[in-house]
Order: C-alpha cells, then structure tokens, then sequence
C-alpha cells in the first residue's frame, strides 16, 4: 500500500502541473507535494518502520485527499482560466509605487529592537541569562509538561508585528529583484536585511517552523513573481534557481540536527537521516498506527470539529474562562515508535480531520481546504500588485499562511489549527498599519 500511495500521490502531481497551466506555484502542487515527499521517506524506511502492510484506510485517505484538493482546484481553474493570462512586465519601469528606503531602515530597526526585548522576556521567564538553554527549556515546558508560557503582552505583541512581516519581505524583495535596475539597490539591500532579521528571529520560538515557513513562503513568492514577469509562458524553474534551492534544501536539511542543538533540544545525536525521517516520513506511519490501533481522545467534548479548530476553540476558551487551558481542544498527540525506532507524535492534518469527521468525511473536509486555498490564491494572482506595486491585505493573508499550511499539511494540521479570531485581528490590524506606514493601502 505504501508504494501504491507514492505512485498515485506523484500521478496527482503530473495531473496538476499539466492540466492547469503548467504552473508550480499551484496550492495542489504545494499540498500533494507536501505528501509525495513524506511518503517517499516514508517508504524508504518501509522495513524498519513495518510499513510493508499499511491499512488499506490509510492509502484512502492519503490518495483521496490528494485527489479531491486536486479536483476542486482543477474545476475552479476550468471556471476561471482568465485569471492565468499575463497580467504585466514587471520589467517596466514606471509605473508602481517605490517604498522610500528610510521607512524600510525604520522598520528594520524596529524589528530588531522587538526581537531583543522578546528574546529578553524568555531569558527571563526561563530564569537564565543563557538565550539557548532559555529556548530550549521552555520548549521542552511546553510540549512535555503542557506548561502555558506567559510572556509579557507588550513582548508577544512585538513578536507578532516581526512575524506579521514576513509576506511582506517575501513579496517585495524578489519584485524589485526583477526590476534589475540599480535604481533600487538601497531598496532591495533593507529588504534582504529586513527577511534575514526576521528568519534570524524565528528561531525565538526555540523550533525551526518559522524557518521552514519563511523558506516556503519566500519560495512561493519569488516563483509568483517569475512566473508574472514571463507573463505566465514559464513552465519550469530556471537551472540557476533550480541549483540555488537545491543548495539550500541540502544545507538546511544537513543541519537540521545543529539548528535544533543550538536550540537546545539535543537532537544532534540522531542520525541525520534518522532525524530528518522523524520530521518528514514517520507522519505516515503514525496516522496508520493510529487507524489500525485507535487510541482515545480524553478531551472530547461533542463541539463541532473540536479538533479540527482546535486553535480557535482554545482561544475562546482562554478569554471566556481561563488563559491557563492551554491546549484543551487539541487532540491527543501520543509519541509513537515502532521496534526502538522512534517516531514522534505527529500524524498528518488528516489525524484531525478523521477524529471529527471519520474516513469519508476527510476526504470532504480536504476539500473545503482547497476551495478556500484556491479563492486566495486566485485573488492574489489577480491583485493589483503586479501592477502598481502596492500590496493588498487579500494577498498577506494569504502569503502568511497558505503556501506553508498546504505543504506542510503532511506533518500537522497547519491549515485550520493556526486561525483563530483573535490571530486574523490582531494580524490585519498589523498589516493595516504596515501598509499605511510604507505606502498606500490596498484592500
């Protein structure tokens, strides 16, 4: 069955990239991506992990999803294929609005002024002068002894306006890139500082998430960018960013273990391979783990798909009654292994979706999934921003969460788990100000 799944995930694959314009930067190719890779590591540690009689229920699930994220974005492409023709050179010179580089510098500054008194607030809450055994303490807290961090507001709200940045670098930097005129050098140098502060200080999480979501993010938007700039004829990548991102892959996942090390979590230990397989291919073999061996959600309290909005539930339960509760509507993620291997305790976002919804209901949930991904991602491929160069609050919502939820769907419920109302406020209000501060804002 494992093999029947990594072969039909990469049919899936072609199917999207020929039958909708020949186009990477498509939510099906992020998300059935996402999973081919998993399975694929997955399926090369097959012998070890006793992955040679996968559930037939688990194939399903993994192929059907796949399949219907594809279709309904296939059936949205065919309503719509206007919304793939060139918009406009974005070689032109004169016509969008160029951010003064003294707001870019101002910004910078502010980023790093935040990120210090945020990596300030957990030395202190740690009780620690030393920044990675911080990281690293409260890390462990937190997933192991389900501590609530509390950190000051004023230090998580600094925190968050850092973050909040990230679509806007990721877009702007390879835009004036593609200008290739001097004319912008200050800009495209404080963008670049600005990116590399901010993926500096994603690792105050004390975990590389935001590290890998700043590399897919970025990723996604340069190839948006080179994709316009070809007026959409491109059909692939070129063999010098092909060689660049196949660099950095091989660098970030060789280090995987260090960065994880400098963070405190002693994972340096592991085998490299061993590691990376835990992170990316044991996701597989824990959500079949659990379709064949079920084990009981003590949480469950009848709302309706508790555990597929598991991050809005807690938060309402957090200002309605206590900011204690933690994690009360997450599912239980029991660490898994199989014969002295270990395994780790995530199993995919279908985990979620099958506590709330069962097998079949999955497949339908996946689906919802990729209506809501495709209409931002349409709105974005048809902004004004090819344009004029000014961004819209449309296209930083979806920068910000899309692109890394639908490819990193394959570890954990990155999609639904991450909204929550309080998040899209406090986020829209930040990127209101934002745009209002560096140019004019666009809805």
């Amino acid at each position: 069955m494992i093999e029947l799944t990594v072969i039909s995930l990469f049919i899936i694959l072609l199917l999207a990239y020929f039958t909708m314009g020949r186009n990477l930067s498509r939510p099906t190719i992020l998300y059935v991506g996402g999973f081919f890779i998993c399975s694929t590591v997955a399926w090369s540690w097959k012998d070890e992990w006793g992955l040679e009689t996968m559930s037939p229920i688990t194939a399903f699930i993994i192929i059907g999803g796949a399949l219907m994220f594809y279709i309904v974005e296939w059936l949205d492409y065919m309503r719509s294929k206007s919304y793939n023709m060139p918009l406009i050179d974005i070689s032109s010179q004169n016509f969008f609005y160029v951010i003064s580089p003294i707001k870019l510098f101002l910004i910078l500054i502010f980023q790093v002024f935040s990120l210090a008194i945020y990596a300030r607030a957990k030395m202190s809450f740690a009780g620690s002068d030393d920044l990675v055994y911080a990281l690293g303490a409260i890390d462990q807290e937190a997933k192991f002894e389900n501590v609530v961090i509390k950190l000051p507001a004023y230090a998580s709200f600094l925190y968050n306006i850092c973050l909040a940045t990230i679509p806007i670098w990721c877009y702007l930097l390879p835009y004036y890139i593609s200008k290739a005129s001097n004319q912008y050098k200050f800009q495209i140098l404080l963008l670049y500082a600005n990116l590399i502060v901010i993926f500096i200080g994603g690792l105050l999480t004390g975990g590389r998430t935001i590290l890998l979501r700043i590399l897919i993010t970025y990723a996604f938007c340069w190839y948006l960018c080179y994709q316009n700039k070809n007026r959409w004829k491109a059909t692939f990548l070129p063999s010098k960013m092909i060689v660049i991102l196949t660099s950095l892959t091989v660098l970030f996942v060789s280090f995987f273990g260090n960065i994880g090390d400098s963070l405190g979590r002693k994972e340096n230990n592991k085998d490299i391979s061993m590691l990376f397989a835990i992170y990316c291919g044991a996701q597989i073999k824990n959500l079949d783990d659990y379709i064949v061996s079920p084990f009981e959600q003590d949480n469950n309290s009848g709302r309706f798909a508790q555990y597929t909005m598991c991050g809005m539930y807690d938060k309402i339960d957090q200002r309605l009654f206590s900011s204690d509760i933690g994690r009360k509507n997450h599912p239980n993620l029991v660490f898994n292994n199989y014969d002295g291997y270990p395994l780790g305790n995530v199993y995919t976002t279908y985990y979620n979706f099958l506590l709330d919804f069962g097998c079949v209901g999955t497949i339908f949930v996946t689906g919802i999934m990729s209506l809501i991904t495709v209409y931002f991602y349409r709105k974005t491929i048809m902004s004004r921003f090819w344009q004029n160069g000014k961004l819209s609050i449309i296209m930083l919502f979806f920068g910000s969460h899309f692109p890394n939820a639908c490819f990193q769907s394959f570890f954990a419920n990155k999609m639904f788990e991450a909204i929550t109302i309080s998040g899209l406020l406090r986020d829209f209000f930040i990127w209101c100000c934002l745009l209002f501060f560096c140019m004019k804002l666009t809805l």
